[in-house]
């Protein structure tokens, strides 16, 4: 399965969830937003939502600032 993930299109084992994607990427998720095909996912709903292939996932990082 083929995801865009930040505008680069990387191969992973189908059905893997948001949270698993974020395991094999390493990404630590509490400093992110995630939309998945430019909606948000929630967080609490990482371990339940599956991409398709050829889906735009972005990882959003929070930045301060004044």
């Amino acid at each position: 399965m083929n995801l865009i993930i930040n505008g680069t299109t990387m191969e992973f084992e189908s059905n893997k969830n948001i949270d698993e994607i974020l395991r094999e990427l390493k990404v630590e998720s509490k400093i992110f937003a995630i939309t998945l095909n430019s909606e948000l996912v929630k967080k609490e709903d990482y371990k339940n939502t599956i991409p398709k292939d050829n889906d735009r996932l972005e990882f959003l990082q929070f930045m301060g600032g004044g």
